[in-house]
């Protein structure tokens, strides 16, 4: 062994089986290190995979300075469910295999199997290179009800491997279920097509009558099959008799799509489940607006770049060419509008357009409020008509749907083009102020952040929560899905076709962008899935901050007329004039005498001051300076002057 000093690369495992490396210098008098365990001999080139400690110095036997090899060990299937069994008897035996798939040995300290479950293996202390070895899995109810549970194999190297065990245990003469298929794939399917139904059949296996509640879609592309025929929900079967279910394949975009099937009843074995999945083809495709948009785009541009071309204009084509390949870029949305099944085509259509801009409904307005209404797909941001301000009068809402032209209001034509150019008919309406496609943080407007939605219904009790502070720069959406039952989860930001590693439940756990998820109030099952999102609103340019000159401007672009300068607005002139805005808090050393302004009910404001309501806190901008938003709202206020007091 060594006692002089040297660098070595040494591997350990921890007491859990989980692999631990230390990198670094050793040897006498240079501090103890956190004792590694056991000691492994790995093949040739001869390695040293662990080290042990005597007194203060490490003794390391240095045989090279090779990169120790990692074991490497899989175990199938990840899952495993033995169905439902009557109370007293056992289930068909199921076997797991644990296989040493890499080219050193691995040590196994320990299998730990959950009580509901009977379990005897072949494994002994470890596999070599190749070697694998089984376990059997027995259920045997004691009573009745779903049992879940996790066989533990205790593994060096890449640490635990476990399987998810769950049965049914059923009451003798109890109403049981039984569907004809656990999966169904509907293969390849144009977008836009429907394929042909696969009927699913219910039967009653029990000895009394069968009550089937629901027949539900669930999951996250839940949206992408749909139900053609449904003659089991209500329906009361006797023992044997059964009955059907139609279900088809309607993908609205590309790509592989999953959803699940749930039937509940009076089961004693719970609910059945059917995994549908389904691929979602290109080919013959029906095209949404963005798709329609882009080939028009791209079959103008083709004919005036060759047209150009031929008389002699290469740079013309040239330009075509550039915006040709970049013109797929301005059609991004950000979530929530485009979000679990909401995509172009839940606003625009190809064909037979009802409004403007290929719109599914006449006018920006009506189509706005077809999901911001309170039975609609926003419907925790709805926007109603009878809502519109009366500036002294009544109204929660800045005016929509109105003449842009009210002088008596200041108001006038606004000088950003991207707004002008939306003022439909002299009327201001939501898109002159929201761009419906992007959600920027740089434009300033508040975040939100909306309550996690529970999207399937597979027995959890427990609420998911959203905390931490978001740093995204757009829109994003979140998938919570549980996946292993009161223990782990995992989560999406594209709808579930990628996944972020597993992580444990718990409270405050991190996500990304600085937020964070707890987990709490009772029970997780398996597969439950939860949906939220984070962002911002889809301002069309920047809120208001700095001065009146040089400054941002929103609100100040169109009530321009308004004389807003702190010294000017003492000045009787028959103008229309405001409270100084664009400034600093007693600008002009003859008004407001506060470092820091109260709130609407006149006290100090935020958490720091004697109002626990951060609600009506008047806001400076990042500059300290007085804005419109400081002391007035645009939607969802509480008073008919629009002040600032509402989510």
């Amino acid at each position: 062994y060594a006692t002089d000093t040297f660098q070595s690369r040494f591997q350990s495992f921890n007491p859990d089986g989980t692999l631990r490396e230390i990198v670094g210098v050793f040897g006498h008098d240079l501090g103890e290190l956190d004792t590694p365990v056991g000691v492994t001999l790995l093949s040739s080139p001869a390695r040293l995979a662990v080290a042990s400690v005597n007194g203060p110095n490490v003794q390391i036997f240095r045989l090279d300075d090779a990169q120790p090899a990692i074991p490497e060990v899989v175990v199938s299937p990840a899952s495993l469910d033995l169905g439902s069994v009557p109370v007293g008897e056992r289930s068909d035996p199921a076997v797991v295999t644990l296989e040493n798939t890499g080219t050193v040995p691995v040590g196994i300290y320990g299998i730990d199997s959950p009580d509901l479950f009977q379990v005897q293996t072949t494994c002994g202390d470890g596999l070599s290179p190749g070697e694998s070895c089984t376990a059997t899995v027995v259920f045997e109810p004691a009573r009745a009800g779903r049992a879940v549970g996790t066989l533990r194999f205790r593994c060096s190297g890449q640490g635990d491997q476990t399987v998810i065990l769950e049965a049914r245990g059923t009451e003798l003469g109890a109403a049981m279920a039984a569907i004809s298929e656990g999966s169904v794939d509907f293969g390849t399917v144009p977008v836009g097509r429907t394929s042909t139904a696969h009927t699913l059949a219910v039967t009653n296996t029990g000895g009394v009558q069968l009550n089937v509640s629901s027949v539900l879609l669930g999951g996250a592309e839940a949206s992408q099959f749909t139900i053609e025929s449904d003659a089991c929900a209500g329906a009361s079967l006797g023992a044997g008799e059964t009955c059907t279910i139609g279900v088809a394949f309607a993908p609205t975009g590309e790509g592989r799509h999953t959803a699940v099937l749930t039937v509940e009843s009076n089961s004693a074995g719970g609910p059945l489940t059917v995994e549908l999945e389904g691929e979602g083809g290109g080919a013959a495709a029906i095209p949404t607006v963005g798709e329609w948009g882009m080939a028009l785009l791209v079959l103008l541009l083709g004919v005036f770049g060759w047209s150009s071309l031929r008389r002699g204009r290469p740079a013309t084509a040239l330009a075509l060419v550039v915006l040709l390949a970049t013109a797929g870029v301005a059609l991004a949305v950000d979530p929530p509008h485009w979000y679990f099944g909401m995509d172009c085509a839940s606003c625009h259509t190809g064909h037979n357009a009802a409004g403007g801009n290929l719109t599914v409904s006449a006018g920006n307005v009506n189509l706005c409020q077809s999901c911001h209404n309170a039975g609609g797909l926003a419907s925790a941001l709805p926007i109603n008509s009878s809502d519109r301000a009366v500036p002294g009068q009544a109204g929660t809402s800045h005016r929509f749907d109105m003449p842009i032209d009210v002088a008596h209001q200041g108001a006038q034509m606004p000088t950003n083009p991207e707004m002008a150019k939306r003022i439909m008919n002299g009327n201001v309406v939501c898109s002159t102020c929201h761009d419906q496609h992007t959600a920027r943080a740089s434009n300033r407007g508040r975040l939100r952040v909306s309550t996690p939605e529970r999207l399937t219904s597979f027995g959890s009790t427990g609420q998911v929560s959203v905390g931490g502070s978001y740093t995204g720069s757009g829109g994003s959406s979140y998938l919570i899905e549980i996946t292993i039952a009161d223990a782990h989860f995992r989560y999406s930001k594209d709808g579930g076709s990628t996944w972020a590693g597993e992580a444990d439940i718990g409270t405050g756990v991190p996500l990304d962008n600085g937020l964070t998820v707890t987990f709490s109030g009772g029970t997780f099952a398996l597969g439950e899935r939860w949906r939220f999102t984070a962002s911002y609103p889809f301002l069309r340019a920047a809120l208001d901050q700095g001065d009146n000159t040089t400054g941002d401007r929103f609100c100040r672009d169109c009530h321009s007329l308004w004389t807003m300068d702190s010294n000017a607005v003492e000045v009787f002139d028959w103008n229309w004039k405001s409270h100084p805005v664009g400034v600093a808090l007693n600008a002009n050393g003859r008004g407001y005498d506060r470092t820091a302004p109260l709130d609407g009910n006149g006290a100090v404001q935020g958490s720091g001051g004697g109002d626990s309501n951060t609600s009506d806190d008047l806001r400076l901008d990042a500059g300290g300076l007085v804005q419109c938003l400081t002391c007035h709202g645009v939607h969802y206020t509480d008073s008919n002057t629009l002040t600032e007091d509402g989510p």
